[in-house]
C-alpha cells in the first residue's frame, strides 16, 4: 500500500501547497499517524502467526525481540514505498522501481542464503 500511496494525492498536494494551506512536514505527520496503526496490526497479526507457526524458542524475552524486529521492518518498508510513491511521478512508475532496489538489498542482506 505505501507505494500507491501518494501518487493520487500528489495533484491535491501541490494545490494546497502552492496556496501555502499547511507545512509538507505536517502533511506527513498527519498522513503516517492516520495510515501506521492499521500497519501495525497487520504486522501484529502475522508476528503471532508466524512465530508460533515456526515453533520460535517459547519465551516472552525473544518473542518480543521477534515482534520489535518485524514491527520496525514493516515501518521501514512502508516508508520506503511511500518515498518511492513520492518521488516517482506515477504509481506504475514506483511500482517498477521498488523492485529493482528491493531485491539488490536482498541479496546482499543475506535474506536468500542458505
Amino acid at each position: 500500500p505505501g507505494l500507491v500511496t501518494f501518487s493520487p494525492e500528489r495533484a491535491v498536494f501541490l494545490m494546497e501547497q502552492s496556496s501555502e494551506m499547511y507545512h509538507p512536514s505536517l502533511y506527513v505527520f498527519a498522513k503516517f499517524t492516520a495510515e501506521v496503526p492499521s500497519q501495525l496490526f497487520f504486522v501484529t497479526v502475522t508476528c503471532c502467526v508466524t512465530y508460533f507457526m515456526v515453533d520460535l524458542h517459547r519465551s516472552v524475552g525473544t518473542f518480543f525481540v521477534f515482534f520489535c524486529i518485524l514491527q520496525l521492518l514493516g515501518l521501514c518498508g512502508y516508508a520506503f514505498g511511500v518515498m518511492a510513491s513520492a518521488v516517482l511521478p506515477t504509481a506504475d512508475a514506483a511500482l517498477i522501481f521498488a523492485p529493482l532496489i528491493i531485491m539488490p538489498l536482498a541479496m546482499v542482506g543475506g535474506l536468500f542464503a542458505n
